[in-house]
Parts: C-alpha cells; structure tokens; sequence
C-alpha cells in the first residue's frame, strides 16, 4: 500500500486534535511533566541566562507557556486547529502570543533563538508540506537559533511494527479510558493510529497517519532546510539506539 493511499486519513488528522484530546493531553502532561520536559529541552537548546524569543510551533493547548514566560524569556506559539488555540488562551496564565496558523504558512524571518516541535508535532502531513515546515522554522530561526524536536524514532517503530502486526495500547483517565490501535503501512512509510475516546458513555473515534522517519532520514531533511549541524539523542540524554522508542533532535541554524 502507498502512502498516497493515506491521503484521506492525512487530512483529517487535523481533526483528531478536539476537545477530547485536550482533555487527554491535559491530564498525561500535568505541570510537574511539563516542567521536567521544559527542563529537558533548555538543556537540549543550551539556553544561557539572556533572555530568549521562543517559537513552540505547533503549540497545542501551549503547556510550555508559563514555565518559558516564567523563566524569563517570550513566548510566541503558532497551531493551526482554532480550538487548541482558543484551549491556549483559556488556560494560560502568561502574558503570551497565540497565532492560529499552519506552520507552512508562517513567514517568521530570522526573529527567534529557540524553536519547539515537541511531543510528536511533526509528519502529519504529506513529505512535501512536512519539508516546507522544516523550511519555515529554520527561516525562523536568528543564525545560530536551535530547532528543538521530540517524535517518534522511525526505526523503533519499524522494528516493533510489521503491517501484519498491531500494537494497542489503552490508557485509564479521570473521565473514562482512551485506546489506541497503533500499525505501520506494508511500504514502512506510514505509521497509522486509529483512537477511540470513551469518556462518560460517550464515544468518539479518530484516525490519524504520521510519517515513519529514521534518524537518518530526519537528518537529511534537516539539512535540506539549511539546517547546519543535527544532533540525536535518546530521551534520557544519551546517544540514539534502535531501542529508543523517541528521539530528541537539536539542529543549528
């Protein structure tokens, strides 16, 4: 099977990200994860005591709005879905940008020292729009700015996951239970998720397909933006292994 035979589950993956996921996503990233993953990405991005323009881009319900803005630095997040925005600024408490735009159609120029793409943010649409993505973070970039990612290691995912295979996963919340049924296409190139949402009797269902990228290929995009130097890590500070389940990415403009 092809990758353009996901085409229909690509442009819908825009909405799977509703109000049940914001419930979802708010509950499994508390303060307390969130400041430690803010603590993970400062570490990643290097940042010194200056103060810092910060581009989280998509920002979702933006999480990392209050520990960034409390530290001292500008907060500026970027989503296309008009509800996690409008999520956003109900709950922040930092004094904040919130834009509702797709990333693609940013046209941020050499304005930013750090940029976010964190918590699985990136692939969700075709190779050519998820480039032209990379693209526009890099231009947002002042020269010798860091992209800073966290998404799915690609060749974890490839061997843990056949077409034949699938992987389910359900997760118990405060308002009911999430289940997510988790396989990769027969070409490798798609990794598929199809969600079920049951949150007090009431039921919800949504498909959504994520580019399947190694190290290795992420990197060469990365440079096919501009990109100078890339670094992967595993999510606990050491280098890459095929049995890391997420990578975290620094790339230098």
């Amino acid at each position: 099977m092809n990758s353009g035979s996901w085409e229909t589950v690509m442009s819908d993956a825009g909405d799977a990200f509703d109000a049940h996921y914001a419930l979802w996503t708010d509950e499994r990233k508390d303060v307390a994860s969130t400041k430690k993953e803010w603590a993970r990405i400062s570490q990643l991005a290097e940042i010194s005591h200056r103060e810092y323009r910060i581009l989280d881009a998509p920002c979702g319900q933006a999480r990392f709005a209050d520990p960034i803005t409390s530290a001292g630095h500008e907060y500026v997040g970027v989503d296309r879905s008009p509800f996690m925005i409008e999520h956003a600024k109900a709950k922040s408490s930092a004094q904040v940008v919130l834009i509702t735009r797709d990333i693609e159609d940013c046209t941020f120029d050499m304005e930013f020292d750090l940029a976010i793409n964190w918590f699985t943010s990136f692939g969700y649409d075709s190779d050519q729009s998820s480039k032209r993505c990379l693209e526009r973070l890099y231009s947002a970039l002042k020269p010798g700015g860091r992209l800073v990612m966290e998404i799915m290691n690609g060749q974890w995912l490839l061997n843990n996951l056949s077409a034949t295979e699938k992987i389910v996963q359900t997760f118990d919340m405060t308002y009911g239970t999430v289940r997510d049924v988790n396989y990769v296409t027969a070409d490798g190139i798609w990794h598929i998720m199809d969600r079920t949402y049951d949150y007090s009797g009431s039921q919800s269902h949504s498909s959504f397909a994520m580019r399947v990228l190694t190290a290795d290929a992420l990197t060469n995009w990365l440079h096919d933006a501009g990109f100078q130097s890339v670094d992967i890590f595993g999510s606990d500070e050491r280098p890459l292994t095929n049995s890391d389940p997420r990578m975290h990415v620094v790339a230098v403009r």
